[in-house]
């Protein structure tokens, strides 16, 4: 049975992803977000931080073009939120062998200062690139640093996001990623 806040996560994120609104998902969004991305917190095409988004944009591709089932080389919403449910179902490491590498690197590019750690002006940087409000951003960083010392952590980071494909509560901060919960 589906959970109805892991697909609300799951449509929000496709939207974000959509860059041209088309109702599909196709190679050129990938690269439309990377492009909107790199430009904002990796803006220096030799720095190591815009390769790795790149590179990371593209195996999210890769890895989401498998739910393309009826051949057309795109995939609808669906599509796509049928192939990570099954996914998470059938892998437990499916966010790690997914999402995470592209996660892992937004986190490093994020982090202006290299101090291990995003901060809320940081935060609300990658969620203008990836055309979010800053009051997404907000509820995001207020319901992620679980700690409460001001600033998200690469755990605090990690464990949002893998819970967006199963959260288990609206209260979750995962429920919040891309403020599913307000949808």
């Amino acid at each position: 049975m589906s959970n109805p806040l892991a697909e609300a996560n799951l449509r929000a994120a496709f939207a974000v992803v959509d860059a041209n609104g088309s109702g599909y998902l196709e190679a050129a969004d990938f690269e439309s977000l990377a492009d909107r991305m790199c430009a904002v917190i990796a803006p220096d095409p030799s720095s190591p931080s815009h390769t790795r988004l790149r590179a990371a944009y593209r195996a999210w591709w890769d890895q989401i073009r498998n739910a393309d089932t009826d051949g057309d080389g795109r995939v609808s919403c669906e599509e796509y939120v049928a192939l990570v449910q099954a996914g998470v179902a059938e892998d437990p490491h499916y966010y790690d062998n997914g999402l995470k590498p592209l996660a892992d690197a937004a986190f490093d590019a994020i982090d202006a200062d290299g101090n291990g750690s995003i901060s809320r002006e940081e935060l609300a940087r990658l969620y203008v690139a990836a055309g979010e409000s800053a009051e997404t951003s907000n509820g995001f960083f207020d319901r992620v640093d679980t700690d409460g010392d001001g600033c998200i952590s690469r755990e605090e980071y990690t464990v949002a996001l893998q819970g967006m494909y199963a959260p288990g509560s609206a209260d979750d901060a995962s429920a919040w990623v891309l403020g599913a919960n307000d949808r």
